[in-house]
This record gives structure tokens, sequence and C-alpha cells, in this order.
């Protein structure tokens, strides 16, 4: 399913802020985060999110991931997995979600380090595995969506810090308009 119908409901959703448009400002004809921020390897992953309408947990750890590193030029990956498990205001785990929620859970209750399926990076991982999504290709077809995994409060074996010592906070949280002049 992925993103939720209902998120668009107000109580799901952020506060809106509105960028105070300089008409004198120039802005370059093209921008690339890859080249700009190449300490932040986040920027150019691709997670998959195997056979789970997880797509909004997965769209918010990447931006938050993104975002965190590029304010503090630290490398982060922050657990798809921990959110779409623990985060249950945020909607329905694999059978979708609420993204404006999803960043309102990593202000309030805070997520830990994560990596992809099989990469045992951070504290919890993502446990389901990748397959292909509408191509034939060398792994399993996806097949629907799966089961959404138990919230676990624990990190994998062999990662030497606590799940509470882990976890990582959001300072504040804010959607701003889709038009284009707002997010040039």
């Amino acid at each position: 399913m992925g993103v939720h119908p209902d998120s668009k409901r107000p109580e799901n959703m952020l506060e809106t802020l509105d960028y105070f448009i300089d008409e004198n400002e120039v802005l370059p004809t093209e921008f690339d985060s890859r080249k700009q921020w190449p300490n932040c390897p986040t920027i150019r992953e691709i997670r998959d999110q195997g056979s789970c309408g997880s797509c909004w947990a997965f769209g918010a750890v990447e931006a938050m991931s993104d975002r965190q590193c590029i304010h503090t030029n630290v490398s982060f990956h922050y657990s798809a997995e921990d959110l779409v498990s623990c985060c249950h205001t945020c909607g329905f785990g694999c059978s979708g979600g609420f993204p404006g929620m999803a960043w309102r859970y990593w202000v309030r209750k805070g997520l830990v380090s994560g990596g992809a399926y099989n990469s045992s990076q951070g504290c919890v991982p993502y446990k389901i595995a990748p397959c292909e999504h509408h191509v034939n290709g060398s792994r399993m077809p996806c097949s629907g969506e799966g089961s959404t995994p138990k919230c676990e409060k624990v990190c994998q074996p062999n990662y030497n810090v606590n799940y509470e010592s882990d976890k990582h906070y959001g300072q504040s949280a804010y959607s701003v308009n889709g038009g284009e002049e707002q997010i040039k």
C-alpha cells in the first residue's frame, strides 16, 4: 500500500512553513546534492523495502539520514525497520503509513541506527529481503504486502550500544508547500 490515504487527514500532517521567496536571489540552473555533500553516502543510496508497503518509512528515514549528514557532516543511517515496526501512531506498518507522523515520531520518540537487509549495519537493520518490483531480475518477484516485523527494542548481537542509547532525535519536523517556487 505505501502511503496510506488517511495521511492527508489534518491530525496526520505536519505544520506547513512557507519560505519567503527573494525575487533577487539567483539560483543555479542545476544542483547535484551528491556532489555538494560527497561525505554523505545516504544521498546516493537506494534502499529496497522488499514485499512491505513501507515506502512511507523508507522515504522518511532516508531523508532524515541525509539531513543529519548535511547538518553535521557525519554519516548516519536511520533504521527503517525501527520506524515500520515500532511506530504504532505512524499507520499500519507494511500495510501503509503516514509520512508526517514518521517525522513527528523521530522528534518525540527517536529512532535507532540501521541498514539494508543482511547488512549487519547499525542497531536494527532491515529484516525483509529485497525483491524485484515489477521487473524481471535476479531476485524473487515481490509478493504483495508482507507482515510487519515485530517491534523488538533491542539491538542486533555484536552491536556494542544498547537500544535506548542508540536513539537519535530530530529537533523539529515540518513540511513545506509543494509549489516549485517553495522547493527550489
